[in-house]
């Protein structure tokens, strides 16, 4: 593998280049593959939706054949001048006849007239019944009949159909007749042709098509094939083995079944799949053309992109020597908007940055220099004001003013480790001592106002912090917190304690004053805030410990406010010449 880098290495852009496209090409091989794999499904699945589709119209459309048939049916079963006629106790047959002729003939005539696939109806009646043309007819010439049982069980309308005969009628018992005292059984014969017409209408080349009871007998079937695929073509028996084999995964064929609304009948219709796959055939050679023309463009581009990028690159490498040897004046530029235009104004910038900060380099020394100067005013300074602070201790003890002696000594401890000789690093102990004396005084401007609770692991007390980290947060929280807050008593909280999980030291410092809004918190941090102390500790964090040590500040108004200062656990180094 090494050999191979190493061998990579040496070899010049533009062959890198080739050798690079030319490896994306196999995965683009891969993926044009799998297009073409998922094209073909998907135009699968697409043919196999149209034969749903044909298949779900042709049930809907015999459906509703079907819907009109039984709609007839109830109008006559249900019909009370009929059930009138046909019950009504007649002294004479020929009274009875003029009531047939007159009365049920032109109503099942007019049903004819207005429904031509209507081929016969006929009402079959219990006891002395005489035939009367197709529309009356004595019960006991259906009695035999093997769906005449079925009858007995309820009032539903049954179908009956025999393709042999090419018949198709139901029937079904007339339940006013029955109130009459009286059995009526409604014979509505229908159209068999007209009846399974949305088949015959809607099936397309190639395709067969069987309609089953809910017994499983053959009801209709159908198929066009064409008589080169006339071997496609199935009787029953291998029409139910291939859908056995459909729902296996195993058929040659693709099955698709919808039960009838209406009847529960099983409609399903079969398909060769080796002719779907023809009919999708020309869609996959114009993919795999398409995709072979797309891969000798992207060689061609290759070719062409590589040569474009290669002569600006090596132009800025000839800029770049020039560097090299000294030349930090060297004209670096380009016009061009692209990633190696982008490439060539960087590196230009950064010559012109390199430069800046030469420059920088030499005023940051010159400022190092008053910074040392300050620094040892600053030593100088400290003695004067501690003296001066010891003697009007002595004279506040003199006087007996053990108040101002007290405050006195607290501001005395407060300076004494803020200025810290000067030194930026201190024991996390002092650091707790200086806020306890910058409290206690402050605790006697506010008239003892609040209260102030220490909470501090003694094992945090020797690590090193930051001189001065505290105290301008409790001066914020002062000011901004608790000298704002109207009901209650003032509480504030500074808590320490080390975090082994992150190998660092948190300490906390928390007020019950008014708080603020989250978004005005957290401005508290940025340059955009009023203040400078707070920002400033966090600075100081960020410069000396890292980005990922900072402040983090939550506050609720009405709440209170909370300051978390995270920084890693370090024992304090001890500086020379103290």
């Amino acid at each position: 593998m090494k050999k191979i880098r190493r061998w990579l290495n040496n070899r010049r852009l533009q062959t890198k280049l080739i050798i690079i496209y030319m490896v994306v090409f196999l995965p683009l091989i891969g993926i044009s593959c799998l297009f073409i794999y998922e094209l073909w499904d998907i135009l699968t699945q697409k043919d196999v939706s149209g034969i749903e589709a044909y298949l779900y119209e042709g049930v809907s459309g015999m459906d509703n054949q079907l819907v009109v048939y039984d709609n007839l049916s109830n109008y006559i079963s249900y019909n009370q001048s009929i059930s009138q006629v046909l019950s009504y106790d007649y002294n004479s047959s020929y009274d009875k006849y003029i009531q047939l002729v007159t009365a049920l003939d032109p109503l099942l005539a007019g049903l004819k007239y207005f429904h031509s696939d209507l081929k016969q109806v006929t009402i079959y009646l219990e006891g002395e019944t005489v035939r009367h043309d197709t529309t009356l007819a004595p019960l006991e010439e259906i009695q035999g009949e093997d769906w005449y049982r079925n009858l007995q069980e309820d009032n539903r309308i049954r179908w009956v159909v025999s393709p042999d005969q090419r018949r198709a009628f139901s029937v079904r018992r007339m339940p006013l007749m029955e109130e009459y005292g009286n059995t009526g059984i409604l014979y509505v014969d229908v159209d068999y042709d007209k009846l399974f017409a949305p088949f015959e209408q809607t099936i397309r080349h190639n395709y067969g098509i069987y309609i089953t009871d809910e017994e499983g007998g053959v009801v209709f079937s159908a198929d066009r094939f064409e008589d080169r695929y006339a071997s496609y073509r199935l009787d029953y028996e291998g029409y139910r083995e291939e859908l056995a084999k459909a729902g296996e995964g195993k058929s040659r064929y693709t099955v698709v079944q919808k039960t009838s609304d209406q009847t529960g009948w099983q409609v399903g219709l079969y398909m060769p799949r080796s002719l779907v796959l023809e009919s999708i055939t020309p869609l996959i050679q114009s993919a795999v053309a398409l995709v072979a023309v797309c891969v000798l463009a992207a060689l061609a581009a290759v070719i062409i992109t590589s040569r474009l990028i290669t002569g600006r690159l090596l132009l800025l490498n000839q800029r770049m020597k020039e560097v090299e040897a000294g030349n930090l004046h060297a004209n670096i530029t380009s016009q061009e908007e692209d990633e190696i235009g982008d490439l060539i104004r960087s590196f230009g910038n950064m010559i012109a940055r390199i430069r800046s900060l030469i420059h920088e380099v030499y005023e940051g020394e010159l400022r190092q220099k008053a910074y040392e100067m300050k620094a040892l005013q600053s030593q100088i300074n400290p003695h004067f004001l501690y003296n001066s602070l010891s003697l009007i201790n002595w004279k506040a003890l003199e006087a007996g003013k053990e108040d101002i002696s007290q405050i006195t000594l607290a501001l005395s401890t407060f300076y004494r480790t803020s200025l810290n000789k000067g030194k930026n690093m201190l024991p996390i102990r002092e650091e707790i001592n200086n806020v306890r004396s910058y409290l206690e005084i402050q605790k006697v401007m506010h008239d003892d106002s609040f209260d102030a609770v220490y909470e501090i692991e003694p094992g945090i007390l020797e690590y090193e912090t930051l001189n001065l980290i505290l105290q301008p947060l409790v001066e914020n929280a002062i000011e901004h917190g608790l000298e704002l807050k109207e009901d209650g008593r003032g509480l504030l909280r500074i808590t320490g304690q080390l975090d082994p999980g992150e190998e660092s030291v948190v300490l906390t410092v928390e007020d019950n004053g008014v708080g603020m809004e989250q978004e005005k918190a957290q401005r508290v941090l940025t340059e955009h805030s009023e203040g400078y102390g707070v920002r400033n500790v966090n600075e100081r964090i960020r410069l000396c410990y890292g980005e990922e040590y900072s402040l983090r500040i939550e506050s609720a108004p009405g709440k209170g406010t909370k300051v978390w200062i995270r920084f890693p656990v370090k024992k304090l180094r001890q500086e020379q010449g103290e």
